[in-house]
């Protein structure tokens, strides 16, 4: 088995190569977890990043039932981590931003956020989040209270209810409430470091700070 760059991660491309070329049908599951307990990537990501990777191989005509029984093991998989047998019950938010403001956010969230053009499309609408969905990323600049302040600041209006729920289904950070309210309480302008860059970021693509 192949490791494989800096960080010691899976090839995830050569995994489904072998998947594919050289694994019998009915070894498929027991070869992914082989490689989930290699990984060091845990969780959703592992398997969201394999069926991620699936169609960058050749065409759905190309081992379609192959496919098909990886992505279904992964989906089962995923279905068991977030604890429900209903994946799809795991929405994005409510948003009035159109298709290219988003677009326009996501180039200017650069360096920010960790996460494909795709992914971030998806948070910006209220169905369910795709199939291999992966959690945004946050880079370092962007701390758990910064990511909570553009949170609040982008969805509270069209999600008042359950915002910050949401948010943490779509981004890789938790207790982002406690974050929130714990930079409004340490900080004497009420908002976290570097809230004026997201200010900024925010300004230019819509309006929710006025």
């Amino acid at each position: 088995m192949n490791k494989f760059n800096d960080n010691d991660e899976l090839n995830y491309g050569e995994i489904i190569r072998k998947l594919l070329m050289s694994i019998h049908y009915s070894q498929i599951p027991d070869y992914i977890e082989k490689y989930y307990n290699q990984s060091l990537l845990k969780g959703i990501t592992f398997y969201s990043k394999l069926i991620n990777e699936i169609p960058l191989h050749g065409s759905a005509n190309n081992f379609p039932s192959k496919k098909n029984d990886i992505v279904n093991h992964c989906m089962k998989k995923i279905k068991e981590l977030n604890g429900t047998n209903n994946i799809d019950g795991i929405k994005g938010f409510q948003c009035s931003l159109t298709n290219e403001q988003i677009e326009k956010l996501f180039n200017q969230m650069q360096g920010f956020i960790d996460a494909t053009p795709a992914n971030f499309r998806a948070i910006f609408k209220d169905e369910p989040l795709p199939p291999g969905f992966i959690p945004i990323k946050r880079k370092k600049i962007f701390t758990s209270s910064l990511c909570a302040y553009f949170i609040s600041e982008l969805f509270q209006k069209d999600n008042p209810r359950d915002y910050w729920s949401i948010a943490e289904n779509c981004f890789d950070v938790k207790n982002l409430r406690k974050s929130f309210n714990n930079a409004i309480q340490y900080n004497t302008n009420g908002k976290p470091k570097g809230f004026e860059k997201i200010d900024t970021i925010l300004q230019n693509i819509y309006t929710p700070l006025l």
